[in-house]
C-alpha cells in the first residue's frame, strides 16, 4: 500500500491530534495547553459530553481513536521512509485543538511513531510550503524568501519537545512588538 501511495505521488496530511481521543480523560480541562482558551469557552462551548453527543461517539468510540493512534503513528513514519510527502497540520480550529501547540504536538506525535525529528520538521515547513504552493518564498531559509522565523531555546533535532520554548520570533525578518 505505501509504495502504491508513493507512486501515485500522494501527499498525506495526516492530522493525528489526539484531541478527540482524551475527550475523557480526568486531565483534559486542565491541560495546560488550554491556558489561553477564555474559560468560558473551555467549560462551555467545549464540553466533552456535548462534544460526543452531537458527535454521536460513545465511550468505545474514544477508546478506538486510542487504540488507533499508534497505528497511524507508524504508518507515517514509514510512509516517510519510503519518500513519501507528508504535509503537518491540525485541523484547527476544532475544539481541543489549539493552534501553535498542537501542531508542536503533531510533530511529536511523527516523532514518537518513528519518523525523525528533522524530517518530522520539514512537514511543517518546506513540505507543508511546498502543498500550499507558497515553497517559492517561504519553507526553508533562502536568501530572497521571507525572514519568517522561529527560534527556540534547545535543540529541535536532539528533542523535539523543545520547540514550545519560542526564544526569538520575527516576521519578514522584524522581532514583532
Amino acid at each position: 500500500m505505501y509504495r502504491k501511495l508513493k507512486e501515485s505521488d500522494v501527499l498525506v496530511h495526516p492530522a493525528l491530534h489526539e484531541a478527540f481521543g482524551r475527550l475523557l480523560d480526568r486531565d483534559l480541562m486542565n491541560d495546560p495547553a488550554l491556558r489561553d482558551v477564555p474559560r468560558d469557552v473551555v467549560e462551555k462551548s467545549w464540553d466533552p459530553r456535548d462534544i460526543m453527543t452531537r458527535a454521536k461517539w460513545t465511550d468505545a468510540t474514544l477508546a478506538g481513536f486510542k487504540r488507533t493512534l499508534p497505528v497511524l503513528q507508524r504508518f507515517v513514519a514509514r510512509y516517510r521512509q519510503l519518500g513519501g510527502r507528508i504535509a503537518a497540520g491540525t485541523d484547527t480550529p476544532q475544539q481541543f485543538v489549539i493552534p501553535g501547540v498542537s501542531l508542536h504536538r503533531e510533530l511529536e506525535l511523527y516523532v514518537a511513531g518513528g519518523m525523525s525529528p528533522a524530517a518530522a520538521i520539514r512537514t511543517a515547513t518546506a513540505d507543508a510550503a511546498d502543498l500550499l504552493g507558497i515553497a517559492d518564498r517561504t519553507g526553508t531559509v533562502d536568501v530572497g524568501k521571507d525572514a519568517d522565523l522561529v527560534l527556540v531555546d534547545g535543540d529541535p533535532l536532539a528533542d523535539i519537545g523543545v520547540l514550545d520554548r519560542l526564544a526569538l520570533v520575527l516576521v519578514r525578518g522584524v522581532r514583532p512588538h
